[in-house]
């Protein structure tokens, strides 16, 4: 990953991560597509299944609270 050395960022995950190559882009102030090779880390962490179904069923978007229906 880039400048960040291996025995820096493995040991804060001994669990396991995954490093993908990604290419990114966007547009930069002058208007152009500007592009770059980059890395996307994934990390895995356990959690509670049911208290994430829990958070999402409780939150609520724009879009839910005005039509009820859409809010399951």
């Amino acid at each position: 990953m880039g400048n960040v050395p291996s025995r820096h960022r493995y040991p804060s995950f001994p669990d396991g991560l995954t490093v993908l190559d990604a290419n990114g882009q966007w547009r930069g102030s002058d208007n152009q597509i500007q592009r770059e090779a980059s890395k996307l880390l994934i990390v895995l962490v356990p959690i509670d299944v049911e208290d994430l179904i829990d958070h999402v069923s409780n939150e609520k978007s724009p879009a839910s609270s005005k039509n009820p229906s859409s809010n399951l």
